[in-house]
Order: C-alpha cells, then structure tokens, then sequence
C-alpha cells in the first residue's frame, strides 16, 4: 500500500496525491509536519473528512513562544486534508484567503449526503403513497406525460410540442 509516512511521531502517511501536490506546491515536509503538529483550526471537509490549518493568531502565538518565525511563516496558509479515519493526509494546498481560491470547506451537504436524503425522502414518499391509497389502479390505464413532449399517451410520433 502507501510506505510514504510524514513522520514516526504523528503516524501519518502522505498518499501518492499529497507527494505530488505538496512537490508541486512547494510545500516541505518539514512544513506538513509542523502544521500537524501545531493546527489550531479544523474543518469538516465532507464525506468525513477534515481539514487542518494554523490560524493567524495560531502562527504569532508559535512566533511568541519561540518557535523559528521562518517555519512558522512557511506554515501560513498551508492546508492539509485528513482522511476519515485520522491516519493518512489526502491532499495539500495553500489557502488563498479569497471566495475564488478553493473550497476544502463543505459549505452544503456533499453529493452522497444528497442522494442518500432523496432516496429516504423517495422510500418515504413512496411509503406514504402506497399506505394512503385506497383504491389500487393500473399504470397502464394512466397516460405518460413528458414535459417538452406532446401531451397524451405515448405514441410512436413523439413530436415536441413548442407550445409550452
């Protein structure tokens, strides 16, 4: 699997993703480990996974207690992003400060927190359908309306009807 471990002492281990994008970036290792030994902000990132960073109150604090100021200024806006379980970083990027720069923060739900809540919504739905009808009828007996299509029952002519 993954031999790539940041360091013996917070037991993490850096996917192939993380090398790549921390080597492109220009982020050492050094700096990843002195942002995960010294992050003071986490965020849900989605999916159960979360992101690290040092804060800027974070870094003059480490600056104040006498850590070098060119490690601390190296960490400045460099975000890692943990897996689920703690153990291995996802990926590594700098935060632009701005709405155009990247989103590591799940603002909304993520696409299969959605899809999950439609299907129980649906299942409920559907449950509720099929409880309060009284009268059980055919789906053949009922005409298939397409919006955009003519309305009626589907024939072979499937003429689009421009008539909204």
């Amino acid at each position: 699997m993954n031999t790539n471990i940041l360091s013996e002492k917070s037991g993490l281990f850096l996917s192939r993703h993380a090398v790549q994008m921390a080597q492109q970036r220009g982020i050492r290792h050094k700096t990843l480990q002195f942002v995960v030994d010294h992050s003071d902000r986490e965020f849900h990132a989605g999916e159960g996974r979360r992101s690290r960073r040092i804060s800027e109150k974070g870094i003059a604090r480490l600056i104040a207690a006498g850590e070098k100021p060119s490690e601390a200024e190296r960490a400045r806006n460099v975000v890692i992003l943990v897996d689920s379980s703690g153990s291995k970083i996802i990926t590594v990027m700098r935060d632009r400060g701005n709405k155009a720069g990247r989103c590591y923060r799940s603002q909304w739900p993520t696409r299969s927190i959605k899809r999950r809540l439609m299907r129980q919504q649906n299942a409920r739905r559907l449950q509720r359908e099929t409880e309060n009808s009284a009268d059980v009828y055919n789906d053949a007996d009922q005409p298939f309306l397409v919006p955009g299509y003519a309305t009626g029952p589907i024939t072979g002519d499937r003429s689009i009807d421009l008539h909204y």
